[in-house]
């Protein structure tokens, strides 16, 4: 009984880890391409390899501006040059989520000169980022302004 117990464990934590990774494979290529600036920017302050968890539904996009958020979290491989998400790579569950945030102006599946910003949750300092990711927003007389991303949206979540 204990032997299946634990059978039914691993089983049921296989399927959660694989659950979030097969979503990365939905994504769309400028999503992707904003995971792997995350990925690679969160890897260079870690011992292990960033996987993606998730990016919330409430990332910005406008014709050529965009802002994710992006979960990732440390896995048990080592961290290597590969700065893409890795299938093979089941995540530590005792390390917490790194929260990271991608903007920039982009071409198709190209981002140019982003910003990327990757630190644990209780790091995140929601002022830089709002300094650094803003988005166009229409402005008088036909000419376009900058403005922070939208009022009251938290980057941390």
């Amino acid at each position: 009984m204990t032997r299946l117990l634990v059978l039914v464990l691993a089983c049921g934590a296989l399927l959660i880890s694989t659950e979030a990774q097969e979503d990365y494979h939905t994504l769309s290529n400028l999503v992707k391409s904003g995971v792997r600036l995350a990925i690679s920017a969160a890897n260079e302050d870690s011992n292990y390899h960033m996987n993606f968890i998730s990016v919330p539904l409430n990332k910005e996009v406008t014709s050529n501006f965009i802002t994710l958020r992006i979960y990732l979290k440390p896995t048990t491989c080592a961290k290597s040059s590969v700065v893409d998400h890795r299938d093979e790579c089941p995540f530590e569950n005792s390390k917490p989520h790194i929260n990271c945030v991608v903007c920039s102006k982009f071409t198709g599946d190209t981002f140019k000169n982003p910003f990327v910003d990757c630190k644990p949750i209780e790091l995140v300092d929601q002022n830089y980022r709002e300094k650094y990711c803003r988005v166009y927003l229409p402005g008088g007389n036909g000419v376009n302004t900058f403005g922070l991303v939208e009022p009251g949206v938290n980057l941390t979540e």
